[in-house]
């Protein structure tokens, strides 16, 4: 097994594992949502919600595309392919 060839078999199992469903762009997809916390200065928050997710799954965002996790909905921000198979998407609130 070449290493890409188990890197993606590993890829494939933790977002199993570890994964959340979510819609991208109306698409279901699996990740991992991260939301930090941040300290709250003046009414506003720091904290940057994060969905990882594989890169095969990534390719057509941009960053008006919306995400939707259960009843919470987020415009995309930034789109951040690792090199490894796996894009980290950081997020916004949507309206």
């Amino acid at each position: 097994m070449t290493f890409a060839a188990a890197v993606e078999r590993l890829n494939v199992s933790v977002f199993k594992t570890l994964g959340v469903a979510a819609e991208l762009d109306g698409l279901p997809v699996r990740g991992i949502f991260d939301r930090p916390h941040g300290e709250a200065f003046d009414g506003i928050s720091t904290s940057h919600p994060r969905f990882t997710l594989p890169s095969s799954a990534a390719e057509r965002v941009t960053l008006d595309s919306l995400l939707r996790i259960g009843d919470e909905r987020f415009q995309v921000r930034s789109v951040e392919p690792d090199g490894t198979g796996v894009t980290l998407l950081t997020l916004e609130a949507a309206l």
